[in-house]
Parts: C-alpha cells; sequence; structure tokens
C-alpha cells in the first residue's frame, strides 16, 4: 500500500516539475523569438523610439516603398498627437473631480508614471507606483 502511495507521489512530483519547467522554457522562448527587436542601423548608444521600432517591423514584414513608409509614418505621428491632446485634456478633466489632497497625490503619480506630461514615452516601467503614505 505504501509503494502504491510513494509511486503516485513520484509521478504527480515529476508530473508538475516537468510542467514548471516546461512554462519557463516556453516564456523564455516566446521572449525572445516571437518580439520583434529593434530596426536595423541602431547602435549601442540609442535606444529606438516605440515608433520607429513599429515602423521597422512593418518595413520588413510588409515590404513597403520608401512612399508608403513616409506616409505611414505621417498617419502614425498623427495620431499620435491626437492622442497625448486626449490624454492631456482626460488629466485636467480628473484634475477637476479631485480634492486638492488628491490632485497633489495624483501630480506625484502621473509624473512618475509618465514624465513630461505631453509625451508619453512608453510604459510604466513596473506599473503603477506604491501607494503613497
Amino acid at each position: 500500500m505504501n509503494s502504491q502511495r510513494g509511486l503516485v507521489l513520484g509521478i504527480s512530483a515529476s508530473l508538475i516539475v516537468g510542467c514548471a519547467i516546461g512554462l519557463i522554457v516556453g516564456v523564455l522562448f516566446a521572449r525572445s523569438v516571437f518580439v520583434p527587436g529593434p530596426p536595423m542601423g541602431f547602435g549601442r548608444g540609442r535606444q529606438p523610439h516605440r515608433g520607429e521600432v513599429m515602423m521597422g517591423f512593418l518595413e520588413r514584414r510588409l515590404d513597403l516603398s520608401k512612399e508608403q513608409s513616409e506616409k505611414i509614418e505621417k498617419i502614425v505621428e498623427a495620431s499620435r498627437v491626437q492622442a497625448d491632446s486626449i490624454r492631456a485634456q482626460a488629466r485636467e478633466q480628473i484634475q477637476q473631480v479631485l480634492t486638492p489632497e488628491q490632485r497633489e497625490k495624483w501630480e506625484r503619480m502621473d509624473n512618475r508614471m509618465f514624465p513630461g506630461h505631453g509625451r508619453r514615452p512608453g510604459r510604466p516601467h513596473d506599473g503603477p507606483p506604491p501607494d503613497e503614505p
């Protein structure tokens, strides 16, 4: 009876360990293979902007002509400007709803998450900041 129980526990433990290893390897593989890198031509000293990465990806995958690439780049830039404007309007509307104390806290959080207010350089590093005391 104990030998059967030990066998079942051994098999179960092997299955759990195997699944965990498979999951870890799968995540590492997906990150290294499926995430497109920066377009060619970027040196070590400068990180490409997310828009540059996207354009490089589109140019390679869609085999865009120079004219098509320029037109798409203008469209993307115009949409970014519109998004920045909408984000600024939302900030103003949010501030109107908050109390002065909440507004001060909001400003600190907002400055940490999106430095420069007008431009959003990318996603926040590790999500929203921790709660303030």
